[in-house]
């Protein structure tokens, strides 16, 4: 070779390192930009979501006290007897719920029938009309029901629960309240997200805050939430408010990300904005790393291409070059491609043998097998050999917008492979030929389904959970109420369970709760859920069954725990059930309220029977 082709060789080697990468820079930047708009798209969502679910958890907080206090003899005794008032101490209540749980400024109002306030926990006034004041009250008075409402009073923007209460004749005597604020849920969002929380009183509210105490003001809206310090104080300062409330998905001021998230009440009227300010270098941009790592290897990948291609160009062996660089390519790859038609394979690389790796050649894989195909498991999502008229990977060629997974059963192992096909094309026109790629995703759907797993069981006892609960109880009263169908629901618990912790320690608790969940599960059917709801709480849903099947199951489950042996623990337990069945005007609240009661009622009989509510 003389100087001058060793001088360009040199030139296009260099080119062969630079020209990657400035064709890869503007692709590599917007990707950045998509992946920093996706990880804030996403985040801005689950602030939404997690709002949202927080408030629903505190309403329905509020209701099963609420529901709770509707229950207590001597609060109804106020209205039905005119008994004294002095007794009921309900600001003791208060201060105890602050004390005992997360939830503080916990207040509550009893209301006659006449919408007239009869007792306040956070005041000593009382007597005075609430008809005019809250016009809701009026049409709940004429139909009492269980309400739930987001509301801006004096003292604050506040979430309500109300209950309806009745006397010893069933008739109506008014509505017990409970009235909770939304500084626990700012809490809750500092805590776990570690971020600024700003609570807005939209314009048209501030004159019925007449006795609320601002953290500050700023464009005519009121910073309400307790947590709210100097740092928001300075931001709300700095920036136009009306702007940053009506931001819709999200905004990057000064290096900080941005979400405005509207609170409405009922009528769909925006009573306040909740501003969630976070820094930029506080998310986790964990996905930067892997596009990193991509568009590295895929540089390295082109330019190393790039500099095989100059050498086979310098060397005069560009056709020889080019075959075993791309067989190199081909035969090296990670995943299994091969190219097929319809009467088997024509050519495979390495992987596939890595794959079928009792085969050495395609001629004794077709002994065996005619086609890939014929080790697919015919199970519904993956792939098959026809998918209705067309032969399968004919059907891909016409669904590329799809993914398509085919789950492969060889020998002892399965494996879930992701599949691509493509057309080989010979002078422009088709060839008859394919070629499929497979890529192994085994370990990525095991991760997922175990994921899926974690997420709606209990890590003790291996029974489904609460969130579960949740869930599935929600779908099957809908089922039932569409189809007429029967639905009942079991609520038990085990006797004496605190005595059983303090005495003989949570280890044996713990060992109380999964033999108690072991020895139930055979009685369970399919078709039915036996949940952990709690510490020692379980339910057990049971789609289309009545109410005195559910308790014949019920009976079975609690001479099962009175059976039970512990081993060489001599450790009497026992579980105390109530049995009820979904009536077609009840909600889940009243359902899960019946069976509650139901429960208790065993407890008070003396424990380890079964009550029908």
């Amino acid at each position: 070779m003389n100087f001058t082709l060793t001088w360009r060789y040199w030139i296009l080697l260099i080119m062969a390192w630079i020209v990657p990468a400035v064709v890869m820079v503007p692709f590599y930047q917007s990707d950045r930009q998509s992946v920093s708009h996706k990880v804030f798209t996403n985040y801005q969502e689950y602030l939404g979501r997690e709002i949202k679910t927080q408030i629903d958890s505190k309403q329905h907080s509020n209701l099963v006290l609420a529901t709770a206090l509707s229950h207590w003899p001597s609060l109804i005794s106020v209205l039905e007897n005119d008994a004294p008032v002095s007794e009921l101490h309900l600001n003791d209540v208060s201060t105890s719920l602050a004390l005992n749980t997360r939830y503080k400024n916990v207040w509550i109002q009893v209301v006659d029938a006449k919408g007239v306030s009869r007792l306040r926990s956070w005041t000593d006034k009382k007597g005075d009309s609430l008809i005019e004041v809250r016009k809701e009250l009026a049409d709940l008075i004429k139909h009492p029901r269980v309400d739930t409402a987001i509301s801006i009073g004096k003292f604050a923007l506040s979430l309500k629960s109300i209950v309806p209460l009745y006397g010893s004749q069933k008739q109506f005597l008014g509505f017990v309240e409970v009235i909770t604020q939304f500084n626990s849920i700012d809490y809750d969002l500092r805590k776990q997200e570690h971020l600024m929380s700003m609570l807005l009183i939209n314009r048209p509210y501030l004159d019925q805050l007449s006795r609320l105490k601002a953290i500050a003001e700023n464009e005519g809206y009121l910073l309400t939430n307790h947590a709210a310090g100097e740092p928001e104080k300075v931001f709300l300062q700095s920036h136009s408010v009306d702007d940053l409330v009506r931001i819709k998905d999200y905004k990057l001021i000064d290096g900080q990300f941005v979400a405005s998230y509207p609170i409405r009440d009922g009528m769909g009227e925006v009573l306040a904005y909740w501003l969630m300010v976070k820094h930029i270098e506080a998310f986790d941009w964990h996905e930067f790393d892997n596009l990193d790592s991509r568009y590295l290897w895929g540089y390295f990948f082109i330019a190393s291409l790039m500099f095989l291609l100059v050498l086979l160009v310098f060397f005069k062996r560009k056709a020889d070059f080019e075959r075993l660089f791309f067989y190199q390519i081909f035969n090296h790859a990670q995943e299994v491609v091969f190219v097929s038609d319809r009467k088997g394979l024509v050519k495979a690389n390495q992987a596939f043998f890595d794959l079928f790796n009792e085969f050495k050649t395609l001629e004794e894989f077709h002994n065996t097998y005619r086609c890939v195909c014929d080790t697919f498991v015919k199970e519904e999502g993956y792939l098959q050999e026809h998918m209705g008229d067309l032969y399968w990977y004919d059907y891909i060629l016409q669904n590329t917008d799809m993914t398509h997974q085919a789950k492969i059963q060889y020998r002892d192992k399965t494996f879930i492979m992701t599949v691509t096909a493509s057309n080989i094309m010979q002078a422009h026109q088709e060839s008859g030929l394919v070629s499929i790629l497979m890529a192994d995703v085994t370990e990525q759907e095991l991760y997922k389904k175990e994921l899926e797993h974690i997420t709606i069981h209990d890590d003790l006892t291996g029974l489904r959970n609460r969130h579960y609960f949740n869930q599935r109880i929600d779908e099957e009263i809908q089922r039932s109420q569409r189809y007429q169908n029967p639905l009942s629901l079991i609520s038990f618990d085990i006797d004496h369970f605190k005595q059983v912790n303090d005495t003989y320690g949570h280890d044996v608790g713990d060992l109380v709760l999964k033999k108690v969940a072991r020895e139930c599960s055979p009685y369970i059917r399919e078709t039915d859920a036996l949940c952990r709801v709690g510490g020692e709480e379980f339910m057990v849903i049971m789609p289309e069954t009545k109410l005195e099947d559910a308790a014949l199951i019920a009976e079975r489950l609690r001479m099962a725990i009175q059976n039970m042996s512990l081993g060489n623990l001599e450790l009497p337990v026992t579980i105390s059930l109530g049995v009820v069945e979904l009536s077609h005007v009840e909600n889940f609240t009243l359902l899960y309220k019946r069976a509650d009661q139901a429960l208790y009622a065993a407890k008070d009989k003396g424990r380890n029977c079964v009550v029908v509510g």
